[in-house]
């Protein structure tokens, strides 16, 4: 009995010890998070704010002068599971993003988001608080937001 309850243990050990990470240098993270947009600065400032909006951010700061954006969404953290045990929870997703000029046609945009979750487990023996933070580093979400701007950018155009 005891061998099987380390052999189950040594494999549930050895899955979580091959499950890694990528390691991304600062240079790909970068590029990840910077796109260059053939249009004004003030289109393009004005159409990322249209589409972080668009995708439920709610704007909390901008100064055009500095091309700064800062914005938030917040989301449930907890599953049904979780909720019937007592807990909640709270995923914040903060975006900051940068416009620069580079020159009258052409502008960088460059956007960093970080995950914030804060869970509150209640029990009849008290409550427990955690919360963790991480910067987003899935291309996939960067790849998507700068895809919508660049159609956000567009439309702008065309309107004008």
């Amino acid at each position: 009995m005891k061998k099987i309850i380390f052999l189950i243990l040594g494999i549930a050990i050895f899955m979580t010890g091959c499950t890694s990470t990528p390691v991304i240098s600062p240079l790909e993270r970068s590029n990840m998070r910077t796109v260059t947009i053939d249009a004004d600065y003030d289109t393009t400032f004005r159409s990322l704010m249209t589409t972080l909006e668009d995708q439920g951010y709610t704007i909390e700061n901008t100064d055009m002068q500095s091309g700064l954006i800062k914005a938030n969404i917040a989301k449930d953290a907890t599953n049904g599971f979780e909720k019937f045990m007592g807990s909640t929870g709270v995923d914040t997703y903060e975006a900051s993003s940068t416009v620069t000029k580079i020159n009258k046609t052409t502008t960088k945009v460059r956007i960093n988001i970080r995950e914030k979750t804060e869970i509150s487990t209640s029990t009849g023996y008290g409550s427990n608080n955690s919360t963790t933070a991480n910067e987003i580093d899935d291309p996939t979400v960067y790849e998507n937001l700068f895809n919508e701007l660049k159609t956000s950018v567009a439309r702008t155009k065309a309107m004008k």
